[in-house]
């Protein structure tokens, strides 16, 4: 049996489906967005998520954001969390 593909959302893009939709761009990117979600609650994908992505969300200052990033990562099938290993690939990418 074949594996399911995985995806991992950064916060900008998991809270695009809240963004102002005036702007035909964003309206794509939101609706990209909630059906990459419904694949995920289809079982069709498996969503990964990480420490990282929870901090970065707790820092959010709108509740209605908190709460729609926490029921989407809800789905989530596996969390990474931050590692040496992890912040050391970082610097090296980021040289």
């Amino acid at each position: 049996m074949k594996d399911k593909r995985k995806v991992y959302f950064d916060n900008c893009s998991l809270q695009r489906p809240l963004d102002d939709k005036s702007q035909i761009r964003i309206r794509i990117e939101a609706e990209a967005i909630l059906g990459i979600i419904e694949f995920i609650e289809e079982g069709k994908l498996n969503l990964i998520s990480s420490s990282v992505l929870e901090m970065e969300l707790k820092r959010t200052p709108d509740m209605e954001r908190i709460s729609f990033g926490y029921k989407v990562l809800s789905l989530s099938d596996k969390s990474i969390k931050l590692s040496n290993e992890i912040i050391c690939r970082q610097r090296n990418l980021s040289r």
